[in-house]
């Protein structure tokens, strides 16, 4: 959706160099969340309605997935404007966010995830009172619409271009209902017939990022409605040529096999269902999902502080930076040094716009700065061995960048992008194909739709002499890459392959996930790594403890902002269990659940079976996976 999100709003990208005025009459603050860093020159509790509208939204669509992906470990920003000068301020020239369907401008770098959206735009159908105070809530689709950009390709991997847009559309297409959440219904032209001006379904499958058909904005608009219509008749149509074909098609394309002849297979021939799709959105376009409002939180006790400006100078500078706008960006960074010269945040990123620009030694001048005044930012590290590994000589240099992704990695285990390096350095170097395999396997396992990550584990599949599973992951890349040099480094691949005649096993899947790391995918001459060489991922997952369940009476409960405290009696001890965040958590047995649940109120005297993680050296005994609770 990022993709259609741009070309819609192409006039905007073209003067982003502007920057806000020197003097604001205006402040900002930021809201931190445990999954979101909201930053807003709204009002607070705007900017608290916006960072529960988030967390909502995340809690919504992960109860439509069983076992949903947590975050890649990228930070996810949001900028909450108060109005729309703030918005073109920020993204310049004409945009009206309320001319905006989404309601939201995504930037998704390779290192974080930014957002735009306004606050000023409430729901005035909506009131409802909570704990006894009328609320006046903001618009939740923004908050839906920003998240499904991450959702999709964490939970449902690399995608062609119209299936990506199709589930995005889907998955945020959402209404509020009183305690419910209709998801999956129409986009916000609704159902009229004079909205489904559609393209050939051939040419829809066949669409990439690069098609003529998406550089107009009217046709891009048509493409991510008739994205949206194919998601839905896959997920709910009966006439399809297999049941549950949105699953069967994604598994197939995840085996490598072609776009066209997984829809021709499952679904259907495209050229009779051009003929059948609007009579099918006619009589069931509006269908949708039903799932239970979150519990809510005390607005008022989310924490909120005050941004200096130089460190809004700082995060719009990164924002930038990851949008690919360098020249803007280094505006926003010189203005931050210029009001706190020593301020990390703002020297880390300039150090990582200095290196994109090719100018390695400022940047390692720079993070030098960074690392005296924070050793330990995780960023900092991996900004640091990404520049080493740029502008190493020989296996002494690149020994240093390797051991600074290291200790990226040490330092956040969560984020993906050192571990992919990591595998790209150890497939230069041929060192440890195994090491190498493990390591980006364990980046798609934390960022499971990065098509680059893909095109390097096919990459040392080949080379490893495992062409069966190279294969469909070079396809996969090819399939989904939205980067032209990622679709040519795939196409280059799959030119050095074997022929699939010349593969013995042509359907062999991509590895996923899912595969132990333990089990090395390469034939007996490529060694297994010594235990006593266990590399940075078993350090990483060390922490990981086994989930344990206990089941007693639960007292004591306690909310504050996200977190819920509360005490598990069991028959001969007491636990201490603790959740960072209540709105995410289930609470009943789904057959039992009503569509509005407060756990502040509910819990205390209520028999419960607990799941929760261990958890060593805090203040309590575990975290909170689940509740169930029991008659």
């Amino acid at each position: 959706m990022r993709r259609i999100a741009a070309i819609l709003l192409l006039p905007i990208l073209v003067c982003v160099g502007a920057i806000l005025p020197e003097k604001r009459s205006h402040s900002w603050v930021e809201v931190d969340t445990p999954n979101f860093r909201i930053i807003s020159n709204s009002n607070t509790s705007e900017a608290r309605e916006v960072a529960y509208g988030f967390e909502q939204a995340r809690a919504v669509l992960h109860q439509m997935l069983s076992g949903p992906r947590p975050f890649s470990g990228r930070p996810v920003i949001v900028f909450a404007a108060k109005d729309e000068a703030t918005v073109r301020d920020i993204w310049p020239e004409k945009v009206r966010m309320q001319d905006n369907s989404r309601g939201v401008l995504p930037v998704l770098g390779a290192e974080k995830c930014y957002f735009l959206i306004r606050t000023s735009i409430r729901e005035l159908y909506s009131i409802q009172v909570f704990r006894g105070e009328a609320v006046l809530p903001l618009s939740h689709r923004a908050p839906f619409h920003a998240y499904a950009e991450i959702f999709v390709p964490l939970n449902f991997g690399p995608l062609p271009l119209w299936l990506e847009e199709g589930l995005q559309a889907f998955y945020s297409n959402s209404e509020r209902l009183r305690d419910q959440f209709r998801i999956g219904g129409p986009p916000p032209e609704g159902l009229r017939q004079s909205a489904w001006a559609f393209l050939p379904i051939e040419t829809v499958l066949r669409a990439d990022s690069q098609s003529p058909l998406l550089q107009n904005s009217e046709s891009a608009r048509v493409f991510a409605n008739e994205s949206w219509a194919l998601v839905h008749y896959m997920r709910n149509s009966l006439d399809t040529t297999q049941p549950n074909s949105l699953v069967k098609v994604i598994d197939q394309l995840r085996k490598g096999a072609d776009v066209r002849d997984a829809f021709q297979q499952y679904v259907g021939d495209p050229l009779q269902l051009d003929e059948r799709l609007i009579p099918y959105l006619q009589h069931e376009g509006a269908s949708s999902l039903l799932l239970p409002v979150p519990p809510r939180v005390k607005l008022k006790e989310i924490p909120v502080h005050a941004l200096a400006p130089a460190e809004v100078e700082a995060v719009l500078g990164d924002f930038y930076v990851q949008g690919g706008w360098r020249e803007a960006a280094r505006q926003r960074l010189t203005a931050a040094l210029q009001l706190a010269p020593e301020l990390p945040v703002a020297l880390e990123s300039l150090a990582w716009l200095e290196h994109l620009e090719g100018n390695d030694r400022a940047a390692l001048e720079r993070l030098q700065q960074v690392f005296r005044l924070n050793p330990e930012s995780s960023m900092a590290r991996y900004y640091h061995g990404a520049v080493l590994a740029a502008v190493a000589k020989d296996e002494k240099e690149l020994a240093l960048s390797t051991n600074e992704l290291r200790r990226a990695i040490a330092l956040h285990p969560d984020f993906s992008p050192p571990y992919h390096l990591l595998a790209r350095l150890q497939l230069k170097a041929s060192t440890n194909l195994n090491e190498a395999f493990q390591n980006v396997e364990h980046a798609i396992r934390l960022d499971f739709g990065v098509p680059e990550y893909y095109l390097t584990l096919a990459e040392i599949l080949l080379d490893g002499g495992r062409a069966e599973l190279a294969l469909p992951n070079a396809r996969l890349a090819l399939m989904a890459a939205r980067k032209k040099e990622v679709r040519d480094a795939a196409a280059a691949l799959l030119e050095r392959m074997p022929k699939p005649r010349e593969i013995a096993n042509q359907d062999a899947p991509a590895v996923r996930p899912s595969t132990p790391l333990e089990e090395s995918p390469f034939r007996p001459q490529l060694k297994r790594r010594p235990a006593a060489e266990q590399s940075e991922i078993a350090a990483a997952g060390a922490n990981n403890l086994s989930r344990r369940t206990g089941e007693g009476k639960i007292a004591n409960v306690s909310c504050h902002a996200f977190a819920l405290d509360l005490t598990l009696a069991l028959a001969h001890a007491a636990l201490r269990l603790h959740s960072d965040n209540l709105v995410e958590l289930s609470y009943l047995p789904e057959q039992n659940r009503p569509w509005y649940f407060d756990p502040c109120k509910k819990l205390t005297g209520e028999h419960a079976r607990v799941t929760y993680m261990p958890r060593a050296g805090k203040a309590y005994d575990g975290e909170i996976s689940s509740v169930q609770l029991l008659k």
